[in-house]
Order: structure tokens, then C-alpha cells, then sequence
């Protein structure tokens, strides 16, 4: 079978609204890495005490929770310049980063001091792996409608790296031992309102540059294309 695109479907996208789609992005993504985060500070607030596997077990599920509630939140936002885009597949790439990323985050509970004595070309990796998990599996969905999508790679990890710093520039002074579960709860959401906003705004303001480049192909619809056997 022989499948030709008519010209219709070679087209470029249409141009994309650069402001009502950073606001779009930022509004949505803050709010929904904020309803997010909020698992996982909770879960790990409450496991305080607990054994570090179980620890892990519940932190790793909290984070996935927390990556599903964020993808909704983005995939929300992208359906007026990526409509073409599965909201299942979006959730999935995205709980799929988070999970890695959570993985790796959660390393030093099961290992503690002895983390620092691995390689620190491993360390590095593993950090990298952490900042770039997310934007990596995104990655391979946004590639088959935007140029130069790896772009998104390092830009979100740029992201996240700022958010965390900005996660622990809240966080770090505030937290003490011995306050009270519900102090704990409401430093860590606090903490996570900012990182929210800041990887909200940074990967928001990413997304319009890389959907804004000329050249950006849209897939073809079923009624573009024509196929002879």
C-alpha cells in the first residue's frame, strides 16, 4: 500500500498565541504540581518513623500520584496547541518521569552517608537521571509534532533544577525535629507551592518558544490522507 500526504497535510501549524498559552500552562501546571506535591509531602510527613522500606513503598507511590495529577493538569493545558495529543499517553509519559525521578530521590533513604561515597561521575548521572526523567519521556510524544523537540529535554530539567532550588530555599529554614506532624505538612506544601510555580512559569515559557518556531509540522488528520493498494 502507498500512502501520500496531499498537500493539505504538509502545511505548517497554525501560529500559536504566545501569552494565552504561557498563562493556559502556568495557571494549570501551578495548580496541579501543587494538588500533586501535596501527596507526597503528606505521605512522607505521616511515614516519618516508619522503616525505610516501607518509606520507599509509600513515597514511591506517592510520587506517581503525584506525576498522574500533573500530566492531567498538562495535558490540560496543551489541548488548544497540541489537540492531537492523547491525554492517556501525556499522564502516563508523565507519571512514567516521575516515578524514575522519585526513584532516584529516594535513594539517600535507603542508603544514607554511604550514597556519598559512589563515584561522583554516578552521582552526577544520577542526578541528571532525576532532573531529565520527566522531560525525556514527554519528549518522545512531543518530537512527532514540534522541530527540535529535544529542546524540551534540558529545558525541563533547567526547570526543575530551579524549582527544587527554590523548594529548598522555602523548606530548609522552616523545617526543624521535633514540630508536629501538621507544621511539617503545611512547610512541605508551602515549599511545594513555590517549586509549582516556578517549574510552571520556567517550562511554560519553554513550550511557547519550541511551539513557536516556524516550521512546525502538524500531523496529518485521516480525511489528508490518501493511500492506494
Amino acid at each position: 500500500m502507498t500512502i501520500r500526504l496531499t498537500p493539505q497535510a504538509q502545511e505548517q501549524a497554525p501560529p500559536v498565541r504566545r501569552a494565552g498559552l504561557w498563562w493556559r500552562w502556568t495557571r494549570a501546571v501551578t495548580l496541579g504540581e501543587i494538588a500533586g506535591f501535596s501527596v507526597p509531602a503528606v505521605v512522607a510527613a505521616l511515614a516519618l518513623g516508619a522503616g525505610p522500606l516501607a518509606q520507599l513503598a509509600v513515597i514511591l507511590l506517592a510520587g506517581i500520584a503525584e506525576g498522574a495529577i500533573l500530566g492531567l493538569a498538562q495535558a490540560y493545558a496543551l489541548r488548544t496547541a497540541l489537540p492531537t495529543i492523547a491525554t492517556r499517553d501525556w499522564v502516563r509519559a508523565t507519571a512514567g518521569g516521575a516515578a524514575i525521578a522519585w526513584t532516584v530521590g529516594a535513594l539517600p533513604i535507603m542508603l544514607g552517608e554511604s550514597l556519598l561515597r559512589w563515584p561522583p561521575a554516578v552521582l552526577a548521572l544520577l542526578a541528571m537521571t532525576l532532573l531529565a526523567a520527566m522531560g525525556l519521556l514527554q519528549w518522545r510524544l512531543l518530537r512527532q509534532h514540534a522541530r527540535r523537540a529535544w529542546w524540551w529535554v534540558p529545558a525541563t530539567a533547567g526547570s526543575w533544577l530551579a524549582a527544587l532550588a527554590a523548594f529548598a530555599l522555602v523548606t530548609s529554614p522552616l523545617w526543624q525535629e521535633g514540630q508536629p506532624v501538621f507544621l511539617v505538612i503545611a512547610i512541605g506544601v508551602l515549599g511545594g507551592s513555590v517549586m509549582a510555580f516556578t517549574v510552571a512559569a520556567l517550562t511554560g515559557a519553554a513550550l511557547v518558544g519550541l511551539l513557536a518556531r516556524p516550521g512546525r509540522a502538524v500531523p496529518p488528520t485521516p480525511t489528508q490522507v490518501s493511500g492506494t493498494r
